[in-house]
């Protein structure tokens, strides 16, 4: 699965969730001036990809929590394959 959120500058949330034939897929972010926090479930037994927007977020840097593989990085955004579970991504201070 790809979760590659738009964030469009009028929202500072959004959630949404899915049911699945593997399970609930869920993500969910929040958008300050600095930073922006994106949280992604993925079901047991799928893999996703993550895209994470950078631009207009503070600093370029994210964090992610450990065992999140960066596939690509640039100056827009950070690509990330993740196996099951909660993921949470930070850009920003």
């Amino acid at each position: 699965m790809t979760i590659d959120p738009q964030i469009p500058s009028s929202l500072q949330h959004a959630t949404a969730s899915i049911d699945t034939p593997r399970g609930t897929v869920a993500t969910s972010w929040t958008r300050t001036d600095s930073r922006l926090v994106l949280d992604v479930t993925v079901p047991i037994g799928t893999t996703a990809t993550v895209t994470v927007p950078r631009s207009g977020h503070g600093h370029d840097k994210v964090i992610a929590t450990h065992g999140a593989r960066l596939l690509r990085s640039d100056g827009t955004e950070a690509v990330y394959s993740v196996g099951s579970g909660h993921w949470r991504f930070m850009t920003g201070g």
